[in-house]
């Protein structure tokens, strides 16, 4: 094994001249096709071989948001005809850090390098985990239905290609095309558009490069860049015609077609995508969830959408069915228009706009926060029994305010004038019912899923129906 070692270092030892590697330190500033702030980079380039040419890529990236992102790549390049033009190759393992999402990708480059011709394309494929979908709570209420708020962030598989010059020196011009192949999930889609980029190189001396980098497509528009960079060479001076007598090397008039960098997308692209069109659907359900609204301060005729609510919970009731959320805006504050109870339906949900609502996975908040709906059921006076609420189901009771019917028709309130009248009708508009604070209140309690009125009781400040009375 130690001979083995031994040997190997000779070897190495042996192959060093034909050793050369660059570092460079790269700022790019501002965002491009995929990402939208700039970035810092430490490169580096190592070449290795004589008659073929190996190379070895590392490059690390460092966003302006502190997200970091990476590069690893081989590849190989040999001459033909006498060196008058090389062909290459290369393939490369790519990182990048966003959020909600870590994404990693492959990728694979050509090359045909000449004098004064570039040619070079490329491919990269995403691995791993691809994408990141996210449902948002709830965006809006329209006509009878919820609206959702999707996001879609998905890495997009990519090709480009380019053709460039290093016409005149010390300047470098090249021109190319990329497009960025289309994701879909859960009715979004993304990618799916060509762009096209330019850029352009100058040389400040050996160690100094700055560079500009425009491209444009439909999704990401125009992103115009720029890059500064400073170059730290490992290798041996090669003189054409090194004078006498001294170490002066004077600079080549020809370019080292072998010390070209690679050039290829460091960032992998990530597009995110919103949308908030689609109605709220239930898991394996392809039917949206029917929202019936109700407002007693609507103007009748009413079709149950939330621009032309319901003024009635009985109208909601008999033009609703099994499965539709029934939502009950405040309105007036009074149980006017909500006071002959009400019958749900299979799978029917009863909503108050005073308290947040979950439906399927989609929070909606509430519309009117700590202002509940006022409802009673002014049938318990001639029956009992009759519940406020039949099949509640899922309906938080606490969400409304329920009042017992005597309150609600004989109960102390404010009259629209603002004066208190301890004979005001409720149904009246204007009226707000006061509960006795100093009496306790008996209201509708849940027995076996279903609302039943407790037994009536005395307080001293209840109004006092004479015998006869109505």
């Amino acid at each position: 094994m130690k001979k083995h070692i031994i040997s190997s270092l000779i070897l190495l030892g042996c192959s060093l001249h034909a050793v050369e590697s660059r570092i460079e330190l790269r700022h790019r500033e501002a965002g491009g096709v995929g990402y939208n702030t700039g970035y810092t980079s430490l490169d580096y380039f190592l070449m290795a071989g004589e008659n073929v040419e190996y190379l070895l890529d590392l490059r690390g990236h460092v966003f302006n948001n502190g997200q970091a992102a990476a590069n690893a790549g081989f590849g190989f390049r040999f001459p033909v005809k006498d060196d008058k033009f090389l062909i290459g190759g290369n393939v490369f393992y790519d990182m990048r850090q966003a959020n909600d999402l870590f994404c990693n990708q492959v990728g694979a480059g050509f090359e045909w390098l000449t004098k004064y011709v570039d040619f070079r394309t490329n491919g990269y494929l995403p691995i791993g985990k691809k994408k990141h979908f996210e449902t948002k709570t709830f965006d809006r209420f329209a006509s009878k239905s919820v609206l959702v708020r999707r996001k879609l962030k998905a890495t997009l598989p990519s090709i480009d290609a380019e053709v460039g010059t290093p016409l005149p020196r010390p300047f470098y011009f090249a021109v190319g095309s990329y497009y960025l192949f289309k994701q879909e999930q859960h009715s979004l889609e993304v990618g799916d558009a060509w762009g096209a980029r330019v850029r352009a190189d100058v040389d400040l001396g050996r160690y100094v490069t700055l560079g500009l980098s425009v491209t444009y497509d439909h999704i990401f528009k125009t992103r115009a860049q720029g890059i500064i960079s400073i170059n730290i060479p490992f290798e041996k001076k090669k003189c054409l015609k090194p004078k006498k007598n001294n170490d002066y090397c004077p600079v080549p008039k020809t370019r080292n077609l072998y010390r070209v960098p690679i050039m290829r997308n460091e960032i992998i692209p990530i597009q995110d995508r919103k949308k908030s069109k689609d109605p709220l659907l239930l898991a394996g359900e392809d039917d949206p969830v029917k929202f019936l609204f109700v407002n007693n301060l609507a103007a009748v005729p009413g079709d149950g959408s939330f621009e032309k609510p319901f003024a009635s919970l009985k109208e909601a009731e008999k033009n609703s069915e099994p499965g539709d959320v029934i939502y009950v805006f405040a309105g007036d504050k009074t149980a006017r228009n909500m006071d002959q109870g009400i019958v749900l339906k299979k799978d029917q949900i009863l909503a108050s706009s005073g308290a947040p609502l979950v439906v399927g996975e989609i929070a909606i908040p509430a519309q009117t926060p700590g202002i509940a709906p006022t409802i009673t059921n002014i049938n318990v006076i001639d029956n009992p029994n009759e519940p406020f609420i039949t099949n509640p189901g899922k309906t938080r009771i606490h969400d409304f305010f329920v009042i017992p019917p005597w309150d609600y028709i004989f109960g102390r309130g404010y009259s629209d004038v603002g004066n208190v009248d301890p004979h005001a009708d409720a149904r009246d508009v204007g009226f707000e019912p006061i509960l006795p604070d100093a009496a306790p209140h008996a209201g509708p309690v849940i027995i076996d899923n279903y609302l039943e009125p407790a037994p009536a009781q005395i307080a001293d400040d209840w109004v006092v129906v004479p015998d006869g009375g109505t």
